[in-house]
């Protein structure tokens, strides 16, 4: 257990073999705000890291900019770049949108980090696809029952609560813990955006500095 106020630059930053860091957890939990976040932490201790952007047929939410969280594109532009060539895209649905990313562009720099955020129904898949070909290091961020209430309201604050089946979301949330040992790690958000920031950054740079053969699974 650790400060969540302490900062990401006090912990020395380790010697990275290829890694790619899957952030998994259902929609809202703050998975992309995290992706990019714990990349602009390594970047700025000199650890080349580079934030994987997916492509998504869904519509922007209100503050994402094109290019940076998603690239939003027409769900016929998107299908055909898939169907040239099927083996060179990771994809799926969810929520009746498709998500996908090129494999290429998800292999990590060397002694560097690739980050991607996930649905947690594609752990397997990707795990299989850059098993052999990265080291692989799983986050699922988790949300306590103290903080659901904030969740929900992000999304009406949104506009997004009509789309949003908060139950199924909650059930998805719930079989994820029950089959937790997928996953390296478990983090728990206070909803304290800085806070959150600082120790999810941190919680990264630990883990990384730590052999594979004795880390253990901790919630922070």
């Amino acid at each position: 257990m650790y400060k969540e106020t302490e900062q990401a630059t006090q912990i020395e930053a380790p010697r990275l073999k290829p890694t790619l860091l899957l952030i998994g957890g259902i929609s809202g939990c703050g998975k992309t705000t995290m992706a990019t976040t714990v990349t602009a932490q390594l970047n700025t201790l000199g650890i080349p890291v580079k934030r994987v952007v997916p492509y998504t047929t869904r519509q922007p939410r209100p503050g994402e900019v094109n290019g940076i969280d998603y690239w939003f594109v027409p769900k016929g532009q998107l299908e055909e770049r898939i169907s040239t060539s099927p083996t060179a895209w990771d994809f799926g649905m969810c929520h009746g949108q498709l998500y996908a990313c090129p494999i290429a562009n998800t292999v990590p720099p060397p002694a560097g980090m690739s980050v991607l955020p996930i649905h947690p129904h594609t752990l397997a898949e990707l795990k299989a696809t850059y098993q052999g070909s990265a080291r692989i290091m799983t986050i699922l961020i988790y949300l306590p029952p103290q903080v659901i209430p904030q969740w929900r309201a992000c999304f009406v604050s949104s506009g997004r609560s009509e789309t949003r089946d908060f139950g199924s979301e909650l059930s998805l949330q719930a079989s994820i813990q029950e089959d937790s040992e997928s996953w390296d790690h478990t983090f728990y958000p206070s909803w304290n955006q800085q806070q959150d920031r600082t120790a999810f950054a941190n919680a990264v740079l630990r883990l990384l500095s730590y052999d594979r053969s004795v880390q253990q699974r901790t919630p922070w």
